[in-house]
């Protein structure tokens, strides 16, 4: 019955998708109790990395409107590089094709993950982050970061190895086994989750307390694997 399942399933998902969800040593049942225990995970994972970009954005956005006296900081001649200045320039677009008021709460919300982490990257060091303290600003966006990370290339890094968690669910890739960084390492996915939970508190600790209450990650991660397990097994009638 598991033999028959498999090859139903592999027309949708294709033998080598399915294949790489194989534990070492496991069986068929073990490879598609994993493929949809990756997809719960991925789901889970919604929440908080939601809430990341979000606490992110705006800690950022708050803090370089109060610098620049302008919550159309971005607009400021010759602040951004042409990535993010092209970025700026499609989002206004879209607003405008959409008939909708060109404001800068609305500019900033279609912005997505990646251009806050350029702009906390190492070719806006000379141009934003130049405060008397070169802290400073970092600590207007992340007021509530431990002085560890209350520096620019350290939130950064931060910020941007989550981008790869967020990247491989955006794109429904298994993170079971752990997340391949850039740098070669191999970070398991409750260690990254852990991080975006904590860098949330950096901007509003109550938004973390109220997410970690309703989170469901850490179940799904602990004990996913046997309730999608048993759940399969019921659909099958095999239980």
């Amino acid at each position: 019955m598991v033999a028959a399942y498999i090859a139903a399933i592999e027309r949708g998902l294709s033998p080598d998708r399915l294949e790489a969800s194989r534990p070492q040593g496991g069986d068929n049942l073990a490879m598609a109790t994993t493929y949809f225990w990756n997809i719960a995970l991925c789901q889970s994972l919604y929440a908080s990395l939601g809430t990341l970009e979000v606490s992110m954005r705006n800690g950022i956005h708050d803090a370089l409107t109060a610098y620049f006296g302008n919550a159309a900081w971005y607009d400021t001649p010759n602040l951004l590089l042409t990535r993010e200045a092209d970025q700026i320039a499609d989002v206004k677009q879209k607003i405008l094709r959409a008939r909708k008021p060109l404001i800068p709460p609305r500019a900033v919300g279609g912005l997505n993950y990646g251009f806050w982490t350029s702009i906390l990257d190492s070719a806006y060091g000379n141009t934003i982050w130049t405060a008397t303290n070169p802290a400073f600003l970092v600590q207007q966006a992340f007021p509530h970061a431990p002085l560890h990370y209350q520096v620019r290339t350290r939130a950064h890094d931060r910020f941007n190895t989550i981008r790869t968690l967020r990247n491989r669910v955006s794109h429904h890739e298994p993170i079971w086994r752990g997340v391949l960084l850039p740098n070669g390492r191999i970070v398991p996915a409750a260690n990254l989750y852990a991080d975006a939970i904590d860098a949330i508190g950096w901007v509003d600790p109550t938004l973390q307390a109220s997410l970690v209450a309703l989170d469901r990650f850490p179940i799904i991660h602990q004990n996913g694997r046997v309730m999608v397990e048993w759940e399969i097994k019921r659909h099958l009638g095999i239980l």
